[in-house]
């Protein structure tokens, strides 16, 4: 309960029915933050991996297994996993915050955002060491910078629409588990290849 005396529930929690059941005929608010901008046209066409990934998406929403956004894709190494993330962040159309891990795959993802989007490095944001710059589109995020700089989350909290978790098997810091629960982004993706 917060000291205004609303209450908070976590994403997704609402559409448990014993959660449902308690909340008969009560107003709710959705929180969740939307930040819809355009993205350039796709440059690349996706493999049968890639659409099976944005395939997976579109039918877990359509049916409602994925409660308010939070989706888990697990592909196999070497199938794209990057611009098949970036095709599902155009398709939703909100600015996109993305966690990388280490260098390499923050690499991979502005070559592949070159690649699918013709974007030059300097239009994607980078939040890593002494930079941090929002993007218009995109904004590729060091784990460690993040983990370092907590007292910043509240600035990037209402600026995105979509959170990508690369690698999201290898997330085991308290610190970045706080921030994928705290960051009230409308859609959070988790990609990985380790099933």
């Amino acid at each position: 309960i917060l000291p205004d005396g609303r209450l908070e529930i976590p994403r997704g929690a609402f559409y448990l029915p014993r959660v449902q059941a308690h909340f008969d005929g009560t107003e709710l608010q959705d929180l969740r933050v939307e930040q819809p901008v355009q993205f350039p046209d796709f440059r690349v066409t996706l493999n049968s991996d890639q659409g099976s990934i944005l395939l997976a998406h579109q039918r877990g929403h359509r049916i409602g297994q994925r409660a308010l956004g939070s989706h888990l894709f697990i592909a196999p190494t070497s199938a794209g996993k990057t611009i098949a993330m970036a095709a599902l962040a155009a398709r939703l159309g909100h600015r996109t915050l993305v966690l990388c891990l280490t260098n390499q795959i923050r690499e991979s993802w502005m070559n592949d955002l070159h690649k699918m989007f013709g974007l030059k490095r300097s239009q994607i944001g980078l939040i890593q060491q002494g930079t941090w710059k929002i993007g218009e589109q995109f904004t590729l995020a060091s784990v460690s910078t993040l983990t370092r700089r907590y007292h910043r989350w509240p600035e990037l909290f209402d600026q995105f629409g979509t959170l990508i978790v690369d690698e999201a098997d290898a997330f085991n810091s308290p610190n970045m588990t706080r921030f994928i629960i705290q960051c009230p982004a409308k859609n959070l993706l988790g990609i990985t290849a380790t099933d």
